[in-house]
């Protein structure tokens, strides 16, 4: 897979969110690994309607507002249910684009090097609540 950058609406990315959650009950490999944003979601709420709220920084989600979406050319061709993610502008195609693990390389190696160059992550982006 090769990381491509694609401009989604507020709305597109909440349709993603809520692909991602909505096989959870499964354990499905389609859950959604983010950055830059948190979001809730209920898992025992049908799916399609998962997802309670997502804040991008500390902002609620504009569904129309556009985001920038670094992401797989797998998903960006609808895998693992992705559509939404196909109905973006794409920014930086495959064939632009540089493989993830070479990305991952570059990234543990600025790690190692120059590790106050890389910011520490927050905990809490993502957050499943079960109703009693």
């Amino acid at each position: 897979n090769v990381g491509v950058l694609v401009t989604l609406t507020g709305a597109e990315l909440r349709a993603a969110l809520e692909n991602g959650v909505s096989l959870v009950e499964r354990k499905a490999g389609r859950f959604p690994q983010v950055s830059g944003l948190r979001f809730h979601y209920d898992p025992k709420a049908p799916a399609g309607a998962r997802v309670t709220t997502v804040e991008v920084g500390d902002k609620a989600l504009d569904p129309e507002a556009h985001y920038r979406v670094a992401t797989s050319d797998y998903l960006l061709n609808g895998g693992d249910g992705y559509q939404a993610v196909s109905h973006g502008t794409v920014v930086i195609d495959a064939s632009g684009a540089q493989l993830i693990a070479t990305t991952v390389i570059i990234f543990g190696r600025m790690r190692l090097t120059a590790p106050w160059m890389i910011a520490s992550c927050s905990s809490g982006k993502v957050r499943g609540f079960a109703s009693a």
